[in-house]
């Protein structure tokens, strides 16, 4: 479903005259990746994997490298909705935020099971924190 920068409804399957903010059958999720693991820190990953998901269904995945280490350009590049991380820091997270990209971070583990987790609506990923994860640290 495609919705117009007025939020008007322009794709199908909406109710005739409904407003929504965003509404989606399609997204992708980027993991970065290394030994196919959640790689520790995200602004010097070598390799993303980006999951693409239709109607709740993993309908692809595949790896990419980033080019001259801009990492908020690669991501919107690609199309990504959802950055599923470790390590992150705060300027970059404020970047991919600031570009639409929703950013999950503190999470290790698999990157293929995590990706899976949050497709059938883990979207906490609470089996995946990082050690040490705290959630008073980020006010939640």
């Amino acid at each position: 479903m495609l919705i117009s920068a007025a939020n008007d409804v322009v794709g199908q399957g909406c109710f005739v005259g409904t407003r929504v903010a965003y509404v989606s059958t399609a997204m992708k999720i980027a993991i970065p990746v290394w030994n196919h693991r959640v790689s520790p820190v995200f602004d010097v990953a070598k390799r993303i994997r980006v999951t693409e998901v239709i109607n709740g269904t993993i309908h692809s995945e595949s790896e990419h490298e980033p080019k001259n280490g801009d990492y908020a350009a690669a991501l919107t590049n690609l199309g990504v909705d959802v950055l599923i991380c470790a390590a992150i820091s705060p300027a970059l997270e404020a970047a991919l935020w600031d570009d639409g990209v929703e950013v999950v971070s503190d999470k290790c583990g698999p990157a293929a099971m995590i990706a899976e987790a949050y497709v059938n609506g883990d979207k906490a990923l609470r089996r995946f924190h990082s050690p040490g994860y705290s959630d008073c640290r980020r006010g939640q």
